[in-house]
């Protein structure tokens, strides 16, 4: 899914969904869970592989901008 440069895509394995987004705005964005909620189902939490920061999944999340 594509919405204000924000590309949201899934790699669903056996054992674990990985889902990537990447903000390409020079804004901060807002993500809807219930939009991936078909996908992300019983999820509660989630990773930041940059941050290494985990996270409990909350109906709307905010994403910082892109990095130059």
């Amino acid at each position: 899914m594509t919405e204000n440069d924000l590309y949201v895509y899934f790699r669903i394995l056996p054992e674990e969904k990985v889902m990537v987004i990447i903000n390409n705005n020079d804004a901060a964005q807002i993500v809807n869970w219930r939009d991936y909620q078909e996908v992300l189902r019983d999820a509660v939490q989630g990773k930041d592989i940059i941050s290494e920061k985990v996270s409990i999944l909350i109906k709307i999340s905010s994403f910082r901008q892109k990095r130059v």
